[in-house]
């Protein structure tokens, strides 16, 4: 098997396993916000016309700040698992051995005779060595550009979050 195809199946699994998570929360948030829901419709005959419209803008503000103190502490997570990997990258690198098996393939003239491998053995190991740099660098861009994406979760609802936090306390003042 190729590593390059290894790796990109591993990859595909990754993100598979990440978005499987990513379902559960959103559905275990989804049920969060349905109870919360509930509950204000149930306790609705406890408040008078004024009082109803109060508590559901209440309710309203609580679940803005839930939901954005959720998207914040998710980005958080993120960017520092991000700068983790950086700091401490994943140690799995394919051997020489390994890529030079990647490498075999057999070359057959025109009478079907397999030619000889035409790259010396100091040649594919600088081919291995470009090759494991160039996987570095690689990895080093994708986490950079993933802690870019995970600050967005960080800067967009942030300042929502503060500015229902402060309408929250002008209402309760």
């Amino acid at each position: 098997m190729n590593i390059a195809i290894f790796n990109r199946k591993l990859g595909e699994d990754m993100f598979n396993f990440d978005l499987d998570y990513l379902v559960y929360f959103a559905v275990v948030v989804l049920l969060l916000f349905v109870g919360v829901a509930i509950a204000a419709v149930k306790s609705k005959a406890a408040y008078d016309e004024k009082g109803e419209e109060k508590m559901f803008r209440h309710l309203y503000i609580y679940l803005v700040l839930f939901t954005t103190l959720l998207l914040t502490i998710g980005g958080s997570i993120s960017v520092f698992m991000s700068v983790a990997d950086i700091v401490s990258p994943d140690t799995y690198q394919a051997s020489f051995a390994e890529y030079k098996l990647g490498l075999a393939e057999v070359v057959y003239d025109e009478n079907g005779k397999p030619l000889p491998n035409k790259k010396t053995d100091e040649e594919m190991r600088k081919d291995y060595e470009i090759m494991i740099e160039n996987e570095k660098l690689q990895e080093r861009r994708n986490e950079i550009n993933n802690i870019v994406k995970s600050s967005g979760f960080i800067l967009i609802p942030f300042p929502v979050f503060l500015y229902f936090k402060r309408q929250l306390r002008k209402k309760e003042a």
